[in-house]
């Protein structure tokens, strides 16, 4: 929260805090889960006490996050800050309590809601070693100095270029395999078994007439073969 002045108060919905920060080493990430909605800051200047006093009396205000209610003396002049979500409920409510002050974006800094948090634990709170070594700390942590992380580099480009090198060899292997395949007038083979079969499936007629069952695929080449002209080796090829 904004350091309690005579001069500043803040005031911020609890929703706006989203995770809980524990005992230990903080991270960035843990910092934006706390607070990561980049919201403006927006300022009333010049409040009077009494109306701030007035505003801080209704219910709606109760949960807010607040700076030290105690600081506020009723002839006292704040500046009261909130962020972008909460200015609009902030400004009808002083209006609410007779104050002319308006709700107006605080142009004095670029921080947001995120930022902010960002900016003050790496200034305030101290990085330790371990936590600088993860590369999750904040930037007051010394960056990991050049050629540290080779090693690592090179071991994931020799298990990318083994990969590729697998990848390439497998397939080369499928191709070879398949060549007969591809070509067409590739030769066909038969089996004693079945009456005759085709391999690769191969494009062609064939007719087993000792089944009396055909299949036809197209017009490249046409096998014919029955009980008669087909023996252990093969059948007969008619082109």
């Amino acid at each position: 929260r904004i350091q309690d002045t005579t001069s500043y108060f803040s005031m911020f919905s609890r929703g706006g805090f989203r995770y809980d920060l524990w005992p230990g080493n903080i991270t960035r990430d843990e910092l934006i889960t706390l607070s990561p909605f980049h919201n403006n800051f927006y300022i009333a200047r010049g409040v009077s006490g009494v109306h701030l006093l007035a505003l801080l009396q209704m219910s709606q205000y109760s949960s807010f996050s607040k700076s030290n209610t105690t600081i506020i003396v009723a002839s006292g002049s704040y500046d009261v800050i909130t962020d972008s979500y909460d200015s609009a409920g902030v400004q009808r409510s002083l209006q609410a309590v007779g104050s002319s002050k308006q709700m107006v974006r605080d142009q004095s800094s670029s921080l947001d809601t995120t930022t902010i948090w960002l900016s003050f634990v790496s200034a305030n709170w101290a990085c330790s070693t371990a936590a600088c070594n993860t590369c999750e700390c904040m930037d007051s942590c010394e960056k990991p100095k050049e050629g540290e992380n080779d090693s690592e580099s090179l071991l994931v480009l020799a298990i990318s270029i083994t990969i590729a090198v697998t990848v390439f060899v497998a397939i080369g292997a499928i191709v070879y395999l398949m060549a007969p395949c591809i070509n067409d007038k590739q030769p066909i083979t038969y089996s004693d078994e079945l009456g005759m079969s085709v391999a690769c499936g191969m494009k062609g007629r064939i007719d087993a007439n000792n089944n009396n069952s055909s299949a036809v695929m197209n017009d490249d080449a046409e096998i014919v073969g029955d009980d008669d002209d087909y023996d252990d080796d093969g059948g007969e090829l008619v082109a």
